[in-house]
This record gives structure tokens, C-alpha cells and sequence, in this order.
């Protein structure tokens, strides 16, 4: 692969981390707007706890199509692509007129978004040294926290200034803005395994799907997550309409207080030490190999061992 101009890097790392916090904006407007939206449909708690679900069922199904995706074809198309879509359904969400149909738009909406993830990692590994993605990708996902912050701050005034509906236009126009920026900024670096000038180049070595899905270690790290998810994404999805609810704030005061826990969220995220490559080195070598390979299958002992010597 190529190496790019720091800056080319920088340039590309900045605006992944943009993108990634206006999908949390545009992923945080309904939890914001859920209460508007119950009164707006006549919807039950029930009722809005499926169009939540539908989200996050669509986003979990796209996640390994689009590595995939982003493997053959690189990160570029893929992140502009998924920023396009989920932006253009943003924008739908404001046209729904029954509980169905914003089931259906927030379903195509989390489909679109899924994809983004997986390729920005991959994108990682485009424009930076192996030995720099381990922190890269670390100060990335600090995004996540990030983006949780400042959801709230923007989303809350313009619910309040515009309405539900037409907030929901604003921020899917200024997503589409944001994917052309990323078209004119980030290089295109080819597919992967192949040069700039369509010269082949050694490929880097991959473990194949099935020896991953026996590392222990990989369940483990899911079990970990999908627990930590089940925390932070309830308290994404729920926390604005049990503080609008049940504790009688008003959006503009449920727009400051949301954003607190994720502020030392985001701090302790993009600072682990264990995103520091040097971490990552010395603990793979603390870690017995078997960790991060299938384990061979044993031998049968072979019958002559089994035979009871004679003396």
C-alpha cells in the first residue's frame, strides 16, 4: 500500500471522526424526538420501543456486509455511500405518517448506517502504519462518546426552533453536505491488494472466517460488548423521554444534562493505554499463542503405546 502524506491522514482520520458524531446526531433525533413523536402518532411506550429495535436490528445485520464490502472494494465508496444513505433517511423520517412507515424508514435508515463502522476501520488501515492503527482506531471510537455528547446539545434547540420534523430535514441535508467534503478530501487508495497504477501488490496475510470464529477469545470480547451495548444504548435510547416523562424536564434542560456521562466517557476512551500500541505488543506477548489461534486437534496415541509391556 501506499504510504500518504501525514497530512492526507490527519485530513481523513478528522473527517471519519466528523462522521462518525453526526451518526450519532442523526441516530440520537429520535430518542430526542420520541416524546413529540408518541404525542404527533398516538403511540404507546411499546410502540416506540420497536421503532428503537428497529434500528439497532438493521445495524447489527450490516456490520459484517459491509467489512466485507469495504475489503473488495475500499473504505472511500463505502463510507460516502452509507453517509448518503442514512442521511437521505434521515431526512425520510420527517415524511412518516403511521407507526408502520417509521418502522420501515428507521429499518432502511439502520441498514445504511451499518455499513459505516467496518469501513471506517477499514479506512484506518488504509491511511495509517500498522504499528499507528491500534491508537488510531482507539481515539475513532472515542467517536462514539463523543458523538453521544453533542447529540443532545444540537438536536434539542433544533427540535424546539424548527420542529421534529423539519430538524430531522436539517441534519439529513447536512449529512449529504458532509459526504461530499469527504469525496473531495479523502483520496481514493484503490481496491485493497492492488496498487495506485493497478500493479498487483502482496496482499496482507488474513486468518480465514472459520479460524476466527474459534478463537475464544473473539466470544469473549462479543459477550463483553454486547453487555456493555445493552448499557450505553439503553441510556441512549431511553434517558431523554424518562427525564422528559417521568422527572417533568423540558427538552431544553433534558438537551444539557444527557450529555454528561459521556463527557468522561469520551476522555477515558480516546486515552486507554490499552489502545497504545506498545500496550498491545507487550500484552500479546504476556498471552500464550493458543490465544490467538484455533487449537490444533489432538493426536490419537498410537496402539502401540496402549499395549501393556511384557517383562
Amino acid at each position: 500500500m501506499t504510504e500518504l502524506p501525514r497530512k492526507t491522514s490527519v485530513i481523513a482520520f478528522v473527517l471519519l471522526y466528523i462522521a462518525y458524531c453526526i451518526s450519532y446526531i442523526d441516530r440520537a433525533a429520535i430518542s430526542l424526538a420520541l416524546a413529540q413523536i408518541g404525542k404527533d402518532f398516538n403511540l404507546q411506550a411499546a410502540d416506540l420501543g420497536i421503532v428503537i429495535s428497529a434500528f439497532f436490528l438493521g445495524y447489527a445485520a450490516m456490520q459484517v456486509p459491509g467489512g466485507w464490502l469495504s475489503d473488495r472494494v475500499g473504505s472511500k465508496y463505502v463510507v460516502i455511500v452509507t453517509i448518503v444513505m442514512w442521511s437521505l433517511f434521515t431526512a425520510f423520517t420527517s415524511l412518516a405518517w403511521s407507526l408502520t412507515s417509521l418502522i420501515a424508514i428507521r429499518f432502511i435508515f439502520c441498514i445504511a448506517e451499518g455499513g459505516f463502522p467496518p469501513a471506517s476501520i477499514r479506512a484506518i488501515a488504509e491511511v495509517f502504519k500498522k504499528d499507528s492503527r491500534p491508537k488510531m482506531s482507539g481515539l475513532l471510537l472515542s467517536s462514539n462518546y463523543a458523538g453521544s455528547m453533542v447529540a443532545p446539545l444540537i438536536m434539542a434547540p433544533l427540535i424546539l426552533w424548527l420542529g421534529w420534523r423539519h430538524a430531522f430535514n436539517a441534519i439529513g441535508i447536512a449529512g449529504i453536505v458532509f459526504a461530499v467534503v469527504y469525496f473531495v478530501f479523502v483520496p481514493y487508495l484503490g481496491r485493497p491488494g492492488k496498487a495506485n497504477a493497478g500493479a498487483p501488490v502482496k496482499a496482507e496475510s488474513r486468518a480465514p472466517m472459520r479460524e476466527l470464529m474459534k478463537n475464544p477469545l473473539l466470544w469473549q470480547l462479543m459477550v463483553v460488548w454486547f453487555g456493555l451495548s445493552c448499557v450505553n444504548k439503553g441510556l441512549d435510547s431511553w434517558m431523554p423521554l424518562y427525564l422528559l416523562q417521568q422527572r417533568g424536564l423540558d427538552l431544553k434542560t433534558v438537551g444539557v444534562l444527557a450529555p454528561i456521562p459521556f463527557v468522561m466517557a469520551t476522555i477515558a476512551r480516546s486515552r486507554n493505554p490499552l489502545m497504545k500500541p506498545s500496550s498491545i505488543s507487550a500484552g500479546s506477548r504476556d498471552l500464550p499463542a493458543s490465544t490467538f489461534r484455533p487449537r490444533a486437534r489432538r493426536r490419537a496415541p498410537c496402539s502401540a503405546g496402549r499395549r501393556k509391556i511384557k517383562g
